[in-house]
């Protein structure tokens, strides 16, 4: 009996110094076992036959590493029959997995690796009794939204099982395209912009500062742009090509023309600058052609037209010119959609029709002409210069006026031309508008006794005021608002005016008048008295 004691014993130590006691055998199993041979041993009954022991519980995990998201498949043996066991991921309290053992103790199932950050983490199966684990290593891992694309497109990287809260970088065969940072579950998106490579396959890698990095394939297709992509014969044209062969050289065909040969650079990418030929009017096909990889861009050719302007207010005078047209074809110029000039190209088809701008809103308008087969289109500003307010003279602030109201305001001086509006209302607010006059082509107004305005009283007013427009709908602020009353005013008529004015002036003639006569008696009078002796005397007889 004390032979096999140490025998156990020196199994427990052996499997201890392996690790791997939890999978063999518990310290209740030990337990049993003693107490059941120590039993045997008392009782006499085959104490000295070994006791049969159970195979320990054991579980193994496939795959072993993976990213967030993989499928892990867990086999359980030799567990409690019967008994529902928990699989717990790391240590996130609620399992992963919850199954049932059968009638043996086994039990086969499987569960999806949670988001989590990269690292070895414990795979647990606990039924009670038995708790054992194993690890499971959790890689990181990128996907893209697009799989192929243009240089200069934006794809979105996501990344998951990266280290949590790290700054991560995303390249392109080592050439930069994207940053982001990680969250707690080592998690990212990143928008990153396709770099100049070659035509063909690269690899995406996304990297944090811990080293933990994947990488995933991208193609790069072949692309073509051209700048302007209109224009007349002679127009300059920048065809740019991107994704192509590195260091090859590509063949540039206007139509069926071929203008050019460039030769492109480690990265695939060329420049080439070229002249726009001569030919009819129409959509072109500007291709590029490395003998492998080819693409194009449109090109449409026009006719030439231009236009020159003398000032950029209401009425100054636009010039519309052109060559290429139509010989002696009719050449009509609109603006926007209204007609203004018309002509006839000559035999070379030029032509040039001057007109003055129209009245229109300011702001970008559009000079399109054309004979019926070719066309051109020119943009032509409006000045959005606002006149200023106009200032206000009568009736002045806090008058009063009588039944017929005589408004009065300063000229604005404009190159486009004014416009006035006036408003009249019975609170300082403007919200009770009781007057509005609009397009006053002169800097007054007398209202009309059918717009009489009824009297304030004493405490209530009227408010006034008045704002200029031009012709091209550029709107001045309101002048400062004035208040007037309405009420009682004794108004002279005309005549009466007149008359008075006569009466005072005969009032005035007859002063003056009566003023000369004195002047004039007195002066006889001093006569008479010196022509008289100082001592003469008189009688009745020198009176008569």
């Amino acid at each position: 009996m004390l032979s096999l004691k140490r025998t156990v014993a020196a199994i427990i130590v052996l499997c201890i110094v392996l690790g791997s006691l939890p999978a063999i055998v518990n310290a209740d199993e030990i337990s049993v076992y003693e107490q059941q041979t120590e039993e045997g041993a008392v009782d006499g009954e085959a104490g000295d036959e070994p006791v049969e022991e159970p195979d320990p519980a054991e579980i193994e995990i496939s795959p072993e590493s993976g990213p967030v998201g993989t499928k892990v498949y867990v086999t359980a043996r030799n567990f409690e029959p019967d008994q529902t066991i928990e699989i717990y991921f790391s240590d996130i309290t609620e399992p992963a997995k919850t199954w049932p053992t059968d009638s043996d103790g086994y039990l086969h199932t499987g569960f999806r690796v949670p988001e989590y950050p990269a690292g070895r983490f414990r795979v647990l199966a606990n039924d009670g009794t038995n708790n054992l684990f194993v690890y499971f290593t959790l890689e990181p891992n990128i996907e893209v939204d697009v799989t192929s694309g243009f240089v200069g497109d934006e794809l979105v990287v996501t990344g998951k099982g990266f280290g949590d809260d790290e700054d991560v970088s995303v390249y392109l065969e080592g050439v930069k395209m994207g940053s982001s940072a990680t969250d707690v579950n080592g998690s990212f998106n990143a928008t990153c912009v396709v770099p100049e490579s070659s035509h063909g396959r690269h690899t995406i890698k996304a990297e944090d500062a811990a080293d933990n990095y994947d990488t995933i394939d991208f193609v790069t297709r072949q692309s073509v742009t051209i700048e302007p992509s209109e224009g007349t014969p002679g127009t300059e044209l920048v065809l740019s090509g991107h994704g192509f062969n590195a260091d090859t050289d590509v063949a540039v065909e206007f139509g069926d023309e071929e203008i050019d040969i460039v030769h492109t650079g480690g990265d695939g990418a060329f420049t080439a600058l070229v002249l726009a030929p001569g030919g009819a009017s129409g959509v072109y096909e500007v291709r590029a052609d490395d003998g492998e990889v080819r693409d194009y861009a449109q090109f449409t050719l026009t006719s030439s037209a231009g236009l020159s302007a003398a000032g950029d207010t209401i009425g100054s005078l636009l010039t519309v010119s052109g060559t290429g047209f139509m010989p002696n074809g009719d050449v009509t110029v609109n603006y926007d959609s209204r007609q203004v000039g018309e002509s006839k190209a000559g035999p070379t088809g030029s032509f040039s029709i001057t007109f003055p701008v129209p009245a229109s809103v300011h702001g970008e308008h559009e000079v399109t002409v054309t004979d019926g087969t070719n066309a051109a289109s020119m943009p032509f500003v409006v000045e959005s210069s606002p006149p200023v307010a106009p200032a206000v003279l009568s009736p002045s602030d806090g008058s009063k006026a009588g039944g017929k109201i005589y408004f009065d305001w300063e000229d604005v001086v404009d190159p486009s031309g004014v416009m006035y509006q006036l408003e009249i209302a019975g609170d300082p607010d403007f919200t009770e508008i009781v007057v509005t006059e609009m397009a006053l082509l002169t800097s007054e107004y007398l209202l009309s006794e059918d717009a009489e305005l009824p009297r304030t009283g004493k405490d209530g007013a009227y408010y006034w005021r008045v704002k200029a427009t031009d012709r091209a709908s550029n709107a001045s602020e309101w002048s400062t608002p004035r208040s007037f009353q309405v009420g009682f005013v004794f108004e002279m008529p005309s005549w009466a005016t007149y008359a008075l004015i006569g009466i005072g002036m005969l009032l005035a003639i007859c002063i003056v008048l009566w003023i000369l006569k004195a002047v004039l008696g007195r002066g006889r009078h001093m006569e008479d008295e010196e022509m008289v002796p100082d001592d003469a005397e008189f009688g009745m007889d020198d009176v008569f």
